[in-house]
């Protein structure tokens, strides 16, 4: 993924951050391990395995203690697509390393109320996964 930077800021244009669902599959499929750790406040997209399928989820990586990640998950939006939103009570876990698969770019709060600026966008297209 080809991203622009500018200044000290990181910012992206949304050529960038549109991809394509295939292409986010295909990367999906062929990167067995993140290249970096996340660090706290980092979002990132975890994989389960449930006998014959994948699940996938968002999270928000709250601290790291040995090899393991304590994460919030984030629920996905039935009523906007793409968008994510934390749930009221929070499902907070601990996940190893291999469970992430993507570090996701710096959300988007969408939506022009207090409630709607709570749902998150990474700019990313998920509908070719089983994304909960």
């Amino acid at each position: 993924m080809n991203r622009r930077r500018t200044k000290k800021e990181e910012k992206w244009s949304d050529d960038d951050l549109d991809e394509d669902p295939d292409d986010l599959e295909d990367f999906l499929k062929f990167s067995d391990e993140i290249e970096r750790d996340p660090t706290p406040g980092e979002f990132v997209l975890t994989r389960f395995v449930k006998k014959n399928s994948e699940i996938y989820y968002v999270a928000q990586i709250v601290n790291k203690i040995n090899d393991e990640f304590e994460v919030i998950f984030y629920r996905k939006n039935l009523k906007k697509e793409n968008c994510f939103v934390r749930p009221t009570v929070d499902d907070i876990s601990m996940i190893t390393k291999n469970d992430i698969k993507l570090i996701l770019p710096n959300p988007i709060q969408t939506g022009a109320t207090k409630r709607q600026q709570s749902f998150l966008s990474f700019g990313l297209t998920f509908n070719s996964i089983n994304l909960r």
